[in-house]
């Protein structure tokens, strides 16, 4: 093996994790894989160790930004160079989760500690071009790259549809990124008009409010999932025709593209999503992958219900794959990655 890489992890089953150590396993690195889901003060006694190994380069993957100011000395004295990739900003995060209850102070806060512990690394890696602006703009850093969000490569059984119902799934995490309400607003309209459509969510972060709404808003035809294997999730998803994005209003909404609809790019499924700025950067000129703008409950409810209404006459062959094999690829993205890695050992 040529070189050696410190490798920061902390959610190995994640799939923008497992494209970056695969990345580091196909072209012969040595990986020394610190697992980071260990208590701060405990990881960091044990990661003492690193400072008597030979390595060549440090990777940090998301969300490792708490773990920067230790990384940074470890590299100052072992004379080697940082990449991190900054799927979100702890500031984002923050303010997602507070959505309107966000606090002045923490919010300084978070943003005074984005801009100390990001200009710690040598070079940032951004899931999306939007996401490399905000951070340049906002925290005046230089050496950045985008890499777009990959996915795992399952096999499956691709699974025939049986049910003749236009059938509609989201998931992903019940976080006020995605804006589920939104979500449940707009079918409420849909069940108006046609009661032969199909909505079902699958949440990794599973809130029972969202059931409770849904069975207030008296919808029908909706289903609710809680975490499911990954193989059996991509079996919902083919068996459905539309695949839903984003629909909350945040500064993190605006500037990412999530997983689910990586996959369902893949799959060559029906997009439906807000019009963000990253959503306007990679989606706006498929005609298969539907931008909604304000006001969202009442347009996504008009767009499925305009989908529904002409959907035997969508070319199936011709969705959104064209998408994954031209931007979410991952031979494609390792190339960038490639050239970012042999600039820095």
């Amino acid at each position: 093996m040529d070189k050696t890489v410190i490798f920061f992890g902390k959610i190995e089953n994640y799939p923008r994790q497992l494209f970056f150590k695969n990345f580091f396993e196909n072209h012969n690195f040595k990986i020394i894989y610190i697992n980071n889901n260990k208590q701060f003060v405990i990881r960091h006694f044990f990661n003492i160790k690193l400072f008597f190994l030979k390595f060549d380069l440090i990777f940090v993957c998301w969300p490792g930004w708490s773990d920067l100011p230790f990384i940074k000395l470890l590299a100052i004295l072992k004379n080697k160079k940082i990449i991190y990739d900054c799927l979100t900003t702890a500031y984002e995060d923050y303010l997602d989760n507070a959505a309107n209850n966000s606090n002045f102070i923490k919010k300084k806060i978070y943003f005074l500690f984005d801009k100390l512990t990001l200009a710690l690394s040598d070079h940032l890696i951004t899931d999306t071009k939007q996401h490399k602006f905000f951070i340049e703009k906002n925290y005046k850093i230089k050496n950045i790259s985008h890499i777009y969000v990959s996915e795992k490569k399952n096999f499956y059984k691709k699974k025939n549809k049986i049910n003749k119902k236009v059938q509609i799934i989201f998931a992903g995490a019940f976080r006020n990124l995605h804006g589920i309400e939104n979500i449940l607003r707009a079918y409420k309209i849909i069940n108006l008009y046609n009661r032969n459509i199909i909505l079902k969510l699958i949440g990794t972060d599973y809130d029972e409010k969202f059931k409770t709404l849904s069975k207030n808003l008296g919808l029908k035809n909706i289903l609710f999932y809680k975490r499911m294997k990954y193989k059996l999730m991509l079996n919902h998803i083919e068996e459905s025709d539309i695949c839903l994005g984003i629909f909350g209003n945040s500064i993190k909404a605006q500037n990412v593209i999530t997983n689910f609809l990586v996959t369902a790019s893949r799959l060559n499924k029906i997009i439906v999503t807000r019009k963000t700025l990253a959503a306007k950067e990679i989606f706006k000129n498929n005609p298969y992958c539907f931008l909604i703008d304000e006001p969202i409950i009442k347009n996504l409810a008009k767009k499925i219900l305009n989908i529904a209404k002409r959907f035997h006459l969508i070319e199936k062959r011709n969705r959104s794959k064209v998408l994954y094999n031209n931007i979410f690829n991952s031979y494609i993205q390792r190339e960038t990655l490639k050239k970012i890695v042999s600039n820095y050992c």
